[in-house]
């Protein structure tokens, strides 16, 4: 059976003339004045991109008012998660990735205590291409993090993405991988000296992470290790272990750094002070919340492993370097 489909509706091709009525100036709306044209191209008005056919029948409509026909301007500050044309950083991914690889900046606590891993990084390409809103989306660590961010808004200008031909904001997610790879010329005992320093000052000021990087560090334990319970429970058993072997530690460290009787009974009290140390505070933080008070006792933890190491320095003297050479080079 066939449809009737009805035709579209008729267009007059002249607008009904209205007779301008004559105002005081005190009775001028600001609503009602004429726009400059440079406050018309400012304006978000609706553009109709149909043909502009009809005639001038009673009954046609103005072309403005087919809605089905209109095109909004997207507003200067819309962000776009798709686009027709993606924006391109100068010269391709590859350039992009050469750049990282040169400008990146390991951090020296991150390499010695091997922490390494993938840093998810957002951010927003401007329409002028300039890069702005800098997040983490995934968090390794506070240090690696704080890098990636650094480097991405070290960016140079991109070229911007494209709706419709027209340069728009838009959403880009990049991921930036730290692996740790030892140099063949590995870490100096005088740049570790120079490492332990550098940490000294750190702890002095005590600058503790912000809240921001704090939620991503307890993001992070939760997803790889659980709930609270069972992190606390890691820590202590592992504590423990590490206090159970301080013995036997003590016993083949004596022979490499000519320990004398005193010194051997120095050094296992070094040891057991700072595991001793360790596991009050983590008894301490209770089980409630424990990955957030842990995270929060960050800074306090490094001031214990600084303890334990300075003393170390100060007991063993000319034979702190064999000491270096021997254990830290081989963690």
């Amino acid at each position: 059976m066939a449809v009737n489909v009805p035709p579209p509706p008729t267009l007059k091709t002249t607008i009904k003339f209205t007779a301008p009525v004559i105002k005081k100036d005190e009775e001028v709306r600001e609503e009602d004045e004429i726009k400059t044209q440079d406050e018309v191209n400012q304006a978000k008005a609706a553009i109709s991109v149909a043909d502009v056919k009809g005639n001038d029948e009673e009954n046609g409509k103005d072309i403005a008012d087919l809605e089905d026909h209109k095109l909004i301007v997207a507003s200067e500050d819309e962000v776009f998660q798709v686009v027709e044309q993606a924006p391109e950083y100068p010269g391709g991914m590859a350039a992009l990735m050469k750049w990282i690889g040169k400008e990146i900046k390991y951090p020296s606590i991150a390499q010695e205590m091997n922490i390494e891993g993938r840093v998810i990084v957002q951010f927003v390409i401007g329409r002028d291409g300039s890069v702005r809103d800098v997040q983490v989306l995934r968090t390794v660590d506070p240090t690696l993090d704080k890098e990636a961010v650094r480097v991405v808004k070290a960016m140079r200008k991109w070229i911007p993405g494209r709706q419709r031909g027209e340069p728009v904001s838009v959403r880009f997610t990049l991921p930036i991988t730290f692996k740790y790879t030892p140099q063949e010329t590995e870490l100096t005992y005088e740049q570790y000296l120079k490492n332990l320093e550098e940490e000294q000052e750190i702890l002095k000021k005590g600058e503790k992470m912000s809240l921001e990087d704090m939620a991503r560090r307890v993001n992070a334990f939760k997803e790889q290790l659980g709930d609270d319970a069972t992190l606390r429970k890691l820590l202590l058993e592992k504590s423990q272990t590490i206090k159970g072997e301080i013995d036997s530690t003590v016993k083949a460290q004596t022979k490499v750094l000519k320990l004398k009787k005193n010194d051997v009974k120095e050094l296992t009290k070094i040891y057991e002070d700072e595991i001793n140390t360790k596991i009050q505070l983590i008894e301490s933080l209770g089980t409630d919340q424990f990955i957030s008070l842990f995270v929060e006792s960050e800074l306090e933890m490094r001031k214990i492993e600084m303890d334990k190491m300075l003393k170390i320095k100060d007991l063993l003297k000319d034979r702190f370097k064999l000491y270096f050479e021997n254990y830290i080079l081989q963690q």
